[in-house]
């Protein structure tokens, strides 16, 4: 084609050997009004493969000057054996204020074309990415001219086909991590002693992420990859739907896009071939890649399927057992563990957010995984390979499931599914636990009644009248001195008898949050005559409503006693303080400070280990999913506080 002459229609159209797609891609990544791909035919003549930002008419406005472009240097400038080679030529005044930006483009010495640059005069552009899409440009159009050229040879053909026949075998049912070894089998039977990557589009990430390798792990460069970025060549690849290939001092790279039904599902790329890639290579590798994005396109379907399987039995199951009535809290480690087993996770765990800093409940969980689960709970941004979901009732958060992969993969749709159900769960056996406490402690609370109106009808009036009696014979004159003592005594006795009796009858129908109070306060009471004690107490009103069960107050109760006389023994001459309060909602703690001698560096690192009283005493806050911790002031006093969630099961 002469210079002025009108290119051929065809060079303007879309077919499947177009490379308008690459030239989209090069114009939005560069910044330029326009880009067009030129491209030489078997006679040598300049034709269009490719354009975006220009319309035909346009380029038959403006053809003479991208053929002068094109072909004004093609006298003096060298071929160059790289594969491939961008070799970048002075700019040619397009229309006022704009101008082509060009490249050469060779493929083994040969030259494929130019990428030209339609810019504005002066404005920079990112020169490597440039070079990376006409280098991506020579590559495909090399490509074309391979699979235009003649066949292999036959042992190639049959080496091909044993190696596509061998990975059909290994086809969806042996997971990811067997078919990448596959995979990698297959590449090396035809281009030889080469590493591999399998790029996966994840549809929930947006992300192209490489396949694990059979132990599990990432092969060496293999990161997720943002498909927009252009600057990656995965990315370019999995773009444009153009292989790319090069022979670069550091690394040798072949990289090819893979399809399913047209469309795109990831990229096939092959790392390191000891004396480069050759364009056959290429094309065995185009090849390849439709099979084996069958193969992982079939995998990762039956996967999903697999897991979206064991999901439903795990959810069933928890399902079964909440509904039969079975301790929900006994049943969680086992469920977890299914549900760990199901979604492939390394880690699976349970905390609730009462007692985020203090449980985490999963089986075997270690103290260093605990952490790690409390802190991942505690904290809403999450990275790649963590999957935290809150578990609420309502509009309140009860706790947090969290899963974790060592592998860092991105966590698809069955997974968050499956978790946010077996979250439901969980919230439902919560509620259906707090609803049963509540009808468990209103029956004791109508038993309390009728029980204290027994007492009251009954047994308090029968020790009244004996009272009277006795209160008549006394007043009889021929009683002698010792029975007259005798039975003042025992007219005493009944009284005191009766006082507790009717504070009894009082007490019994008390809510548990009062009788809390109450039993709080005459332990204290006790303590203060025992040892004569200073002692000072507040007792919240929020807290103590907070607590749920028998064996909270139980342990409350149990652990003031202890404390107190701890202090009241070993501290010296002092004034000791408790306080009961809730500093957060869903916990409760119970804090006991004195301002006596305080303890020596032994005893602090000894506290809660030596003894009975203490030990018993932490291990029963330990059970119940609380701490218990000892501070010293600077200069005297200790304070030990005792914190726990507000029930036994949140």
């Amino acid at each position: 084609m002469e210079h002025g002459t009108t290119p051929p229609v065809a060079t303007a159209r879309l077919d499947s050997e177009d490379l308008t797609v690459l030239a989209d891609r090069a114009r939005d990544a560069l910044g330029c009004r326009a880009v067009l791909i030129t491209g030489r035919d078997s006679g040598g003549r300049t034709t269009i493969v490719g354009m975006s930002g220009l319309t035909p008419d346009d380029v038959q406005r403006d053809w003479p000057a991208f053929l002068r472009a094109d072909r004004a240097d093609d006298d003096w400038l060298p071929p160059h054996p790289g594969m491939p080679h961008v070799h970048s030529l002075p700019a040619v005044p397009l229309n006022e204020g704009e101008q082509i930006r060009r490249l050469a483009l060779f493929v083994s010495g040969k030259r494929m074309g130019g990428l030209h640059l339609v810019c504005a005069t002066g404005t920079p552009h990112a020169e490597t990415l440039a070079a990376d899409f006409g280098g991506h440009a020579a590559m495909a159009m090399a490509s074309r001219r391979l699979r235009r050229g003649s066949g292999m040879q036959v042992e190639r053909r049959i080496a091909q086909s044993e190696a596509i026949l061998d990975l059909a075998a290994a086809i969806s049912w042996v997971g990811f991590e067997n078919l990448v070894g596959r995979v990698a089998a297959a590449v090396r039977n035809v281009i030889g002693l080469v590493r591999v990557r399998v790029y996966l589009f994840n549809e929930d990430s947006g992300l192209l992420e490489p396949l694990p390798e059979p132990d599990g792990t990432f092969p060496p460069g293999a990161e997720p990859v943002d498909p927009h970025d252009m600057r990656h060549r995965v990315a370019r690849v999995f773009a444009t739907g153009r292989a790319d290939l090069t022979n670069a001092p550091a690394s040798s790279l072949l990289t090819t896009p893979m399809f399913v039904s047209g469309r795109a599902t990831g990229v096939l790329e092959i790392v390191d071939k000891p004396r480069g890639f050759t364009m056959t290579d290429l094309h065995d590798a185009q090849l390849l890649a439709r099979p084996i994005a069958v193969s992982v396109e079939l995998t990762a379907n039956v996967r999903r399927l697999r897991v979206r399987s064991e999901i439903e039995a795990v959810l069933s199951d928890a399902a079964a057992d909440m509904r039969d009535g079975d301790d929900f809290a006994a049943q969680l480690p086992g469920v977890l563990a299914a549900m760990r087993k199901a979604i492939d996770a390394d880690l699976v765990a349970y905390t609730p957010e009462s007692a985020l800093r203090q449980n985490a409940w999963r089986d075997d969980l270690d103290e260093t995984s605990r952490r790690r689960v409390c802190a991942l709970a505690e904290h809403p941004g999450t990275p790649r390979g963590v999957l935290v979901t809150p578990v609420t009732i309502g509009d309140q958060r009860v706790g947090t499931l969290v899963a974790v992969w060592l592998s860092a993969g991105t966590v698809g749709r069955p997974e968050r599914r499956g978790f946010a159900r077996l979250a439901h769960v969980i919230a439902l056996s919560i509620a259906s636990a707090a609803f049963l406490r509540q009808r468990t402690a209103l029956a004791r609370l109508e038993e309390r009644h009728r029980f204290a109106g027994q007492l009251h009808d009954e047994v308090a009036q029968f020790m009244f009248a004996a009272q009277i009696q006795l209160d008549e014979v006394l007043e009889l004159d021929e009683i002698p001195d010792e029975a007259v003592d005798r039975l003042g005594l025992a007219s005493s006795l009944l009284a005191r008898g009766d006082a507790t009796l009717r504070r009894v009858i009082s007490e019994l129908p008390q809510q548990s949050s009062q009788l809390l109070a109450n039993r709080i306060e005459a332990v204290l009471e006790e303590v203060r005559r025992a040892f004569r004690a200073d002692i000072r107490s507040t007792v919240r009103t929020d807290a103590v409503d907070s607590v749920a069960t028998a064996e909270t107050q139980d342990l409350l109760v149990a652990a003031t006693r202890e404390l107190v006389v701890n202090a009241a023994k070993h501290a010296g001459p002092c004034t000791i303080e408790v306080l009961l309060d809730a500093p957060e909602p869903g916990l409760i703690r119970l804090q006991v400070t004195d301002d006596g001698v305080g303890l020596d560096a032994r005893a602090h690192r000894d506290f809660g280990s030596s003894g009975h009283g203490l030990p018993s005493l932490r291990r029963n806050v330990a059970e119940a999913g609380g701490t218990l911790d000892l501070f010293m002031s600077a200069s005297s006093g200790t304070t030990v506080a005792l914190t726990l969630g507000a029930a036994s099961f949140p």
